[in-house]
């Protein structure tokens, strides 16, 4: 959970950076398809502001992503062109220039509001996606005294999630077209000069499945995500896209977030930084551990042998001579005679203390351990895995696993699934080995078992 939005069907782990990775907008002509951002009610001239050379405009961010398509300013001297060539810009937080048009004299788009004014719009050769929640300034250039400057009484948009930020002005630059600056004017709530067309459709993110808003009067963040049973989720966070994200930090301890499907939820500030990015990673949970022994405690396993006489499951330190050198981890292991052969004609079982896995989440277990064999094989000698009822120790379900024969140089590490029968009871693990008449060997080890399940 990169921020995907479901474009990716989800792994483990997903990443999912909000805020990037969008498909490609698809472009238009004129005004079809589009909206502007600024509606006129009662637009006045501001005399004595803004003479002289400057840019001017507003900051402003956005609740979901935009396809900006049009950059456009006021004809404020009532024509159906601008008197002069206008540029007009688009700057992201860090003033870097996202977007610009150059609208000549006699050229651009017009759109005629009757009463209210006219706008003058040049369409963006390729349209440009607005991520949200950053900050993005918009600002006219005007390079002349002949601009008395414009703001409106009344301006209001009617595209849901952009929220107007400041007002800005720079001036005089001498000419050059610069970035805009906040600053405080006595009327901090109008719309000055440009304005902006955005595509009604709204762009489709790699993984629609999240969703980000923007709480303004708390000034908080709620990003949604689709989620699933058996899974948890990390908050990711950096201010480096480059960054790989394995490595981003946790954000403010957002992390093995228990899923709440189908959708969880976190809320958190907004962020103090110009731009942040998120990941939301999605992993399956560690196991929960219902039963570990290494043998080196008390010992709570019983042992018995049906079969002949000269073979029995011992706990202790190998000899080293037959078998491993040493246990798997501690001191001690299990295995059939530690100092010597196993017998003919052996049939000895190995039985675990009562195992609780009447847990109700418990959807499936596990049994883990180590091993180190050294039988015959060919069915001849060999060791097999069933499980057995706490109260009757009768089977449940067929073997979990025979034959294991066949020879070891070291210690291994052995995994396989308990059956189905065993979810909420209480269990025992059973270990058996048995051999024929001809040839011995060192026989069955065991170590470090583990019995986990999710």
């Amino acid at each position: 959970m990169l921020r995907r939005m479901m474009m990716l069907q989800l792994r483990t782990p997903t990443f999912i950076i909000i805020g990037a990775l969008f498909l490609a907008p698809v472009a238009i002509a004129d005004f079809a398809g589009t909206e502007a951002v600024v509606v006129l009610d009662n637009p006045v001239v501001r005399t004595g502001v803004g003479a002289g050379q400057q840019t001017r405009g507003y900051t402003f961010n956005l609740e979901s992503p935009r396809t900006l398509t049009h950059l456009g300013l006021f004809l404020y001297n009532g024509t159906d062109s601008a008197d002069v060539p206008r540029q007009i810009g688009l700057w992201d937080a860090d003033g870097t220039l996202v977007a610009e048009v150059t609208i000549p004299v006699g050229g651009g788009e017009i759109e005629d509001l009757g009463s209210g004014g006219k706008f003058v719009y040049g369409e963006l050769t390729s349209p440009v996606i607005l991520l949200p929640l950053v900050d993005y300034t918009v600002g006219v250039w005007y390079s002349a005294n002949n601009s008395p400057g414009l703001a409106f009484e009344v301006g209001f948009t009617t595209i849901p999630g952009f929220n107007y930020v400041a007002t800005v002005e720079t001036g005089p630059p001498g000419g050059a077209f610069a970035q805009p600056t906040i600053v405080r004017l006595d009327r901090l709530n109008a719309y000055i000069g440009p304005n902006l067309r955005f595509d009604l459709a709204i762009p489709t993110l790699q993984n629609p499945s999240i969703r980000v808003t923007h709480d303004a009067n708390a000034d908080m963040l709620s990003i949604k995500w689709d989620s699933e049973g058996g899974k948890i989720y990390d908050i990711l966070s950096s201010i480096d896209l480059l960054a790989d994200p394995e490595s981003w930090p946790v954000y403010s301890g957002l992390e093995d977030l228990a899923t709440t499907p189908p959708e969880n939820t976190v809320r958190i500030s907004r962020p103090a930084d110009g731009e942040r990015f998120f990941v939301v990673r999605e992993r399956v949970p560690p196991p929960t551990t219902y039963f570990a022994d290494g043998f080196e405690g008390g010992n709570q396993w019983t042992a018995g042998s049906p079969g002949a006489i000269g073979t029995a499951w011992e706990i202790g330190s190998p000899s080293g001579v037959f078998g491993p050198t040493s246990a798997q981890s501690g001191t001690n292991c299990y295995g059939t005679n530690l100092a010597g052969s196993y017998g003919i004609d052996a049939d000895v079982w190995l039985r675990s203390p009562v195992i609780d896995l009447t847990d109700p989440t418990l959807a499936s277990a596990m049994l883990t351990f180590y091993q180190f064999k050294d039988m015959e094989g060919l069915g001849f000698d060999f060791g097999s895995i069933r499980v057995l009822d706490a109260t009757t120790d009768l089977p449940l379900g067929d073997d979990v696993e025979s034959p294991i024969d066949g020879f070891s140089s070291e210690w291994e590490i052995h995994s396989v699934a308990l059956p189905p029968e065993v979810l909420g009871r209480m269990i025992k693990i059973e270990f058996r080995f048995v051999s024929d008449v001809v040839e011995n060997f060192a026989g069955w080890y065991l170590d470090d078992i583990v019995v986990t399940g999710r």
